[in-house]
């Protein structure tokens, strides 16, 4: 079955397209995208790393990944120190080895804020499955501003 997932970002970044910042799951210079299986973990991630000032206006897009393009991290087999939010240093090198193998398009990791139940998903721009993956439409996102209070 595929994968549905969104990716939620600022209005003024494109989302499909990938920036090549180091971040969790992937070493400088290595094109991903990160987006989540549930609309509520993309905004909990989102909060999460605006800080304590509300994130910029945003959107969002779904994807649509065939199931022959994801691989899947379990959580219970990954090594300690993974989820530390200041040293990304353990995740960085499973995901910069995952996006240079290049056997999968799309890769499911667990969602530090989210764990033990959600998960995202980091997808290689430059795979050539990538072009099997689908897009919806933008759609625009109101913040609620709870979230910030």
């Amino acid at each position: 079955m595929p994968l549905r997932a969104v990716r939620v970002c600022a209005r003024t970044y494109d989302p499909q397209k990938a920036s090549g910042r180091a971040n969790r799951w992937n070493a400088s210079d290595q094109f991903v995208l990160y987006l989540a299986e549930h609309f509520g973990t993309a905004i909990l991630e989102s909060v999460v790393h605006a800080g304590k000032a509300p994130p910029l206006p945003a959107h969002a897009q779904w994807a649509t990944i065939p199931d022959d393009l994801v691989e899947e991290l379990d959580a219970g087999v990954l090594p300690a120190g993974w989820e530390d939010p200041d040293d990304l240093s353990v995740g960085r090198a499973i995901g910069a080895q995952w996006y240079s193998a290049a056997g999968s398009a799309a890769l499911v990791v667990p969602s530090v804020p989210g764990r033990p139940f959600e998960r995202n998903v980091v997808i290689n721009t430059v795979h050539p499955g990538r072009s099997r993956i689908t897009w919806e439409p933008v759609v625009e996102i109101p913040w609620d501003p709870r979230l910030f209070g």
